[in-house]
């Protein structure tokens, strides 16, 4: 027989989870919404589980254990414990922001500054059946196969510069693709641009390795290329950055330096199988 048990703080044990693992899994991990399809449960159900108004069982925490990657350290007893103890638990095994890269840290303040009502659209070049990509069923992101085309639509606040990262979190990378040799001018306008623009390059290819995989797009008044560690060279492939040069970068944004509006985020999620 399975067992079930209420856990008042459930909630608030996930809320921290996202806190440190957020830099390197989906953001749709977090959601109730793709919580509760894991479990095969519905939202409502969810949402009691995580007040304690509902038992969850072992196998259900065991399905949280996986979900976030956690299997290699912990089982389903890492939730049975008081909260102030999961925490230390987490600390001490190092766990997501816990652990060494600053770079984690640096991912979460951009993370945390993104616009979610205006997301970066990836699109393909050539549309298969179904639209754009596929997605995993209750998530926001985009699966995509190696050797797809395509190209993205980036919302603008307004007239003014922008920088466009594309994320490798499984391999602590980042690379530049505005500027750089596909698209050299930072300088945009209107409400929206597409990258790459046709006149240069028609999409890009999508390459390898698997996994997932974010996009960063940093709108500012003025230039943002001052706040990276080397200047994006625009004679070559685009230029790849280590997580913790992007530090600068991230501080500029959590600390408004930019001055006007400052630096407003905007963010893309796809998975490459």
């Amino acid at each position: 027989m399975a067992i079930t048990r209420k856990d008042p703080s459930l909630g608030k044990k996930l809320e921290y989870l996202a806190g440190i693992l957020g830099a390197t899994l989906p953001s749709t991990y977090f959601t109730n919404k793709y919580q509760a399809n894991r479990m095969q449960i519905d939202e409502a159900q969810m949402t009691k589980k995580k007040a304690g108004r509902e038992a969850i069982s072992n196998q259900q925490l065991s399905t949280l254990i996986d979900m976030f990657r956690l299997g290699g350290q912990f089982d389903h007893g890492l939730f049975l414990m008081e909260y102030e103890e999961f925490v230390e638990a987490l600390k001490s095994a190092k766990v997501g922001t816990h652990g060494p890269p600053a770079s984690l840290r640096y991912r979460r303040i951009l993370i945390d500054a993104a616009d979610p009502s205006s997301p970066i659209v990836i699109c393909r070049e050539a549309p298969q059946r179904g639209g754009i990509g596929t997605t995993h069923e209750g998530s926001n992101w985009v699966t995509l196969a190696i050797h797809d085309k395509i190209y993205l639509h980036i919302p603008l606040p307004d007239d003014g510069h922008l920088l466009v990262l594309n994320d490798s979190p499984q391999e602590d990378t980042f690379d530049c693709l505005l500027p750089s040799t596909f698209a050299m001018d930072t300088l945009v306008s209107g409400n929206s641009v597409r990258l790459p623009s046709e006149r240069n390059l028609p999409h890009f290819p999508v390459g390898g390795p698997t996994g997932f995989y974010r996009l960063f797009a940093l709108w500012s008044r003025d230039s943002l290329l001052s706040h990276l560690p080397r200047n994006p060279s625009l004679n070559a492939a685009p230029t790849q950055y280590a997580g913790g040069e992007i530090g600068e970068l991230a501080n500029a944004v959590l600390h408004g330096r930019q001055g006007g509006q400052g630096i407003q985020v905007m963010m893309g999620e796809y998975y490459v199988k």
